[in-house]
């Protein structure tokens, strides 16, 4: 499990908790009776947030937009570390949609250049050795789908 990050929701006051940040949501929890029940447990998809933004400099302050125009404050305490999970998170994501299009189009027809070209440069970055590596020490939440780190699939399908 990776470790929650001490936090503080800023919605009508500041209210402390921890996020908890796994292979599908960031999710804010606290077990503060006096905050409300739909924050208490609130989880932000990462397929619902749209962008990310930090500022402050002295504790810095994540702003997370949602598709639906929503947006939620948050103080973070440990940004660096919240920042490389998320972005991690998020990349692997993203790579794994195009290696599943890549996989399903190779049984059907052939793969979208463009989807190869991606999967290619990924596979062949310093990006993808570290999210290997991440894989490999245990640094990724176990609900994580991450395919394209299997070293044979990938290379299988570019080589198709």
């Amino acid at each position: 499990m990776i470790a929650p990050f001490v936090c503080s929701l800023c919605q009508n006051g500041i209210l402390g908790g921890a996020l908890i940040v796994d292979g599908e949501a960031v999710t804010y929890k606290t077990g503060k009776v006096t905050v409300s029940p739909g924050l208490r447990n609130l989880q932000l998809g990462f397929d619902e947030i749209e962008t990310l933004d930090w500022s402050g400099s002295f504790i810095p302050l994540a702003t997370f937009s949602m598709k639906n125009g929503v947006h939620y404050k948050f103080l973070i305490f440990n940004k660096k570390r919240f920042q490389t999970l998320f972005e991690r998170i998020s990349r692997i994501r993203h790579m794994e949609a195009l290696f599943d299009a890549a996989t399903k189009e190779a049984t059907e027809s052939t793969p979208d250049p463009d989807t190869l070209k991606q999967l290619d440069d990924y596979y062949k970055s310093p990006l993808w050795k570290e999210d290997f590596a991440a894989d490999e020490a245990g640094k990724l939440p176990s609900n994580l789908k991450r395919g394209v780190l299997s070293e044979d699939g990938l290379y299988n399908i570019l080589e198709k």
